[in-house]
């Protein structure tokens, strides 16, 4: 990311938010900004105006089968997504076609998916309108909220 960040076109930043190790603070200056673990609230209170969103996982167990919670959050919030391909992030990702899915470490795939986004403001727009629209549609209370409530029931009748 620090990399990408020393690329960005001029006007541009990259935010880095979330746990880092106590050096990548140092990777701060133009073009780069390092927050650190901020509440929720702060992180999401830095996303108007952003181009794109970044979920760079790794391919770790953990992470494997899950759904990165960026990725939604970037969407519903009308940010399209550059993400690695862990199996539910590509769901998401390429099913709904509100992002670009690079391979994991490849600096080169990620430079190209964000300069692509960042020049293409059609691109850029479909992608985001098509991520707010998959995430209200799917990936909400209103969505699940009955299931869920059955769910809850049938387990307090067992």
């Amino acid at each position: 990311m620090a990399a990408l960040g020393r690329t960005l076109p001029a006007g541009a930043n990259l935010e880095i938010i979330g746990p880092v190790d106590d050096d990548v603070f140092g990777l701060a200056g133009p073009g780069i900004s390092v927050h650190g673990f901020v509440p929720n609230d702060d992180a999401l209170a830095l996303l108007p105006g952003a181009a794109v969103g970044l979920s760079l996982l790794q391919d770790r167990a953990n992470y494997r089968h899950s759904m990165p919670t960026k990725l939604l959050e970037y969407l519903a919030h009308g940010v399209p997504v550059v993400s690695t391909p862990l199996s539910e992030a590509v769901a998401l990702v390429e099913g709904y076609d509100c992002g670009v899915v690079v391979p994991f470490d490849d600096d080169v795939a990620l430079h190209e998916a964000v300069g692509m986004l960042l020049s293409d403001a059609e691109l850029r727009h479909r992608l985001a309108a098509n991520g707010r629209r998959i995430v209200s549609e799917k990936f909400n209370w209103s969505a699940d909220a009955s299931r869920f409530v059955d769910r809850i029931e049938r387990a307090a009748h067992s």
